[in-house]
């Protein structure tokens, strides 16, 4: 009975909770995630993002209440944890997607894309805690993994939907 809001946020103030996981804004812009009760209050809130800009555009609850954010960024630090899927900006822009606990710690993070623009749109968590995102790529090369559905790039923007673990190890895209 919990409300989960993300966004992107140009404020300096107003927007991460006490002790939150990033209480400053980083860049012009950043994430924001939030989670409210029912009755409307705020248990905890942060920003999310480096240096450049953020913008998370889905977010989704795990099976342990953990909460996991996807979105776009064109920072080259801070957006990926040790041992992450992909730990550094590929493109301009890589779609990212991060996890945090039910208490708004991250526990991990990864940026996800190829040499183009890429833009997390969607997420979803299965029964075991799997993630699936959705989103939309400019880039011909690292995106699909092989046997995927369509391996190659077919025009000036595709979609795409990858498949990663709980603990955030790519299994398959197209």
């Amino acid at each position: 009975n919990n409300v989960y809001i993300t966004g992107q946020t140009s404020s300096a103030s107003g927007v991460a909770s006490g002790g939150a996981y990033q209480p400053t804004r980083s860049g012009s812009n950043d994430a924001f995630i939030a989670k409210f009760n029912a009755g409307g209050t705020n248990f905890w809130s942060t920003y999310y993002g480096g240096s450049a800009q953020e913008e998370a555009f889905g977010i989704a609850v795990d099976p342990s209440l953990n909460v996991i954010i996807t979105g776009q960024t064109s920072s080259v630090i801070v957006m990926a944890t040790t041992g992450a899927h992909q730990t550094a900006l590929s493109g301009t822009n890589d779609a990212f997607i991060a996890k945090f606990t039910t208490t708004g710690l991250r526990t991990w993070s990864t940026y996800y894309g190829g040499t183009g623009l890429e833009q997390g749109s969607a997420v979803a968590c299965n029964a075991l805690g799997e993630i699936v995102i959705a989103g939309n790529t400019t880039s011909a090369t690292g995106m699909a993994t092989s046997k995927a559905y369509q391996t190659s790039y077919a025009g000036t923007q595709d979609a795409f939907i990858s498949y990663f673990t709980a603990g955030g190890g790519l299994v398959w895209s197209t």
